[in-house]
């Protein structure tokens, strides 16, 4: 029995194995290795870099308008979920002034609930310092310190769906009572409050809703969003659906796979949710990694059921924006659900961004002999004909991106590497198409390319306090 680990183009490294018993053993590595390439940036929960845009004026300007009541270092936002509460811990186990807001329980477990539920979730820094001392160092390259976030309270909200269990029969059927409905109604009126009230301190009645991949506990399905969130500058209000991941264990990408499958329906009652406030204009949906399946998916019932019902798909959803982050998604499958099937047409855009270095995708797809991965493609895979169809659809784009981080097998580019960050806060914050207010690399085949140097040029960079006076030179730190 031969065990191989090779590299499949730069930095991608893959397991082959041969002979008796090596495609099992295979299969057993390629797993563990999997589990913990997307284990990592659950670990720290670090505040991520400082983009590359913060370092310029426009993006001072980002973080100087801010608006006044979300000048604080603890971040609100709203979260969606249909994972299993986690029982309140034994009084004296919480750090104090935390968990201590009315109703607040621990938060959720990777276990499957028959239940959607929304609440608010907060999340601050440790250690705990002033806002000032924040936005200092969310503008430096180097900061003074090591910001670890944390889920600092969660406050149920309600219940915006039952499960089977809670279904009544009637002239032979299963149905919701008129009990259920009321109860489903209070709670959307409820949300509808929290965000009439959020709203207020915004100019923009945005929603931008992140749907977490394999591997996430409740925790990490809240920071990074929360971190972006940050550095959106706080418009809108931010919120997270969590969905049941993160199980761990040999098989737990198995069972996330499943979990996606199951809470298609939940979601597509979240986003219902959020398009029937009359105080939401638009939603933005990043789908991160198994996360762009489940959300294709529940996009693609809503396309069907509401072309059903004659509405209009782009006035009814409110789906301004949808990104697809190293979608862990078959490509023929994206081709059925948004090309063929009419996702497309009920968005105001689709940005996809794919690295052909996405080593946990490449991991994915051979450990299940699956087809090859979105997220994974190679500029190769993009001909002139491509291109030129591509190019002739004005609200889809691909983004390649020819950047690395350190860590996840650079999977999380999308929200862990400063050039990626940047563009995701222009498209996100101001609606920028490809250079037009968004610096990409020229348009190659119908695709656009983002490298390390983005935003960079002409950018003074903060140095930490203490090191100097004045910006350091663009010479000393720029990587191109």
């Amino acid at each position: 029995m031969n065990v191989e680990f090779w590299r499949c183009g730069a930095a991608m490294p893959v397991v082959r194995a041969s002979g008796m018993g090596g495609r099992w053993l295979g299969l057993v590595m390629a797993a563990v290795m999997l589990a913990a390439i997307a284990a990592v940036p659950g670990c720290r929960h670090s505040m991520i870099p400082t983009p590359n845009l913060m370092l310029t004026e426009q993006g001072r300007r980002i973080m100087a308008e801010v608006p006044q009541a979300r000048q604080k270092t603890e971040m609100r936002m709203l979260y969606f979920t249909d994972r299993q509460p986690r029982p309140t811990a034994a009084a004296g186990e919480h750090d104090a002034g935390e968990q201590t807001g009315p109703g607040c329980i621990e938060g959720y477990t990777a276990d499957r609930s028959d239940r959607l539920r929304w609440g608010v979730v907060s999340v601050t820094t440790a250690p705990v310092i002033g806002y000032e001392e924040l936005l200092e160092d969310s503008l430096r390259v180097e900061r003074d310190r090591e910001f670890i976030l944390k889920v600092s309270g969660v406050e149920p909200g309600g219940d915006l769906s039952f499960g089977t269990t809670d279904l009544v029969i009637a002239d032979g059927r299963y149905v919701r009572s008129p009990e259920q409905e009321a109860v489903i109604e209070a709670s959307q009126a409820d949300l509808n409050a929290q965000l009439a009230e959020w709203m207020a301190q915004t100019d923009r009645r945005d929603v931008y809703l992140f749907v977490h991949g394999f591997n996430n506990s409740f925790e990490d399905s809240v920071i990074r969003p929360a971190g972006t969130w940050h550095f959106l500058g706080r418009v809108g209000v931010a919120a997270c659906y969590s969905w049941p991941a993160g199980y761990g264990g040999l098989f737990g990408y198995a069972y996330d796979r499943e979990s996606g499958e199951y809470t298609v329906f939940h979601l597509k009652r979240a986003i219902k949710a959020l398009a029937r406030s009359p105080h939401v204009d638009r939603i933005h949906i990043i789908a991160h990694s198994r996360g762009a399946d489940v959300a294709t998916s529940a996009l693609r019932e809503l396309v069907i059921e509401y072309a059903a019902a004659e509405l209009d798909l782009r006035e009814s959803l409110k789906i301004q924006t949808l990104v697809l982050a190293a979608p862990d998604l078959d490509t023929g499958v994206f081709k059925q659900r948004v090309l063929s099937e009419g996702v497309l047409a009920a968005v105001g855009r689709l940005v996809v961004y794919f690295s052909p270095e996405d080593a946990a995708l490449s991991f994915a797809a051979w450990l299940f002999s699956a087809g090859r991965r979105l997220g994974a493609m190679s500029l190769d895979e993009f001909t002139d004909q491509t291109g030129e169809r591509l190019a002739a659809v004005p609200n889809i784009e691909f983004v390649a991106s020819l950047v690395r981080t350190p860590w996840s097998a650079n999977h999380d580019y999308v929200f862990a590497h400063s050039a990626a960050m940047s563009d995701l806060i222009l498209l996100l914050r101001d609606g920028a198409k490809p250079n037009e207010g968004r610096p990409l690399g020229e348009r190659y085949r119908g695709v656009w390319r983002l490298t390390d140097g983005y935003m960079l040029l002409g950018a003074r960079p903060l140095q930490p306090a203490g090191s100097g006076s004045g910006s350091a030179g663009v010479d000393d730190w720029f990587v191109p």
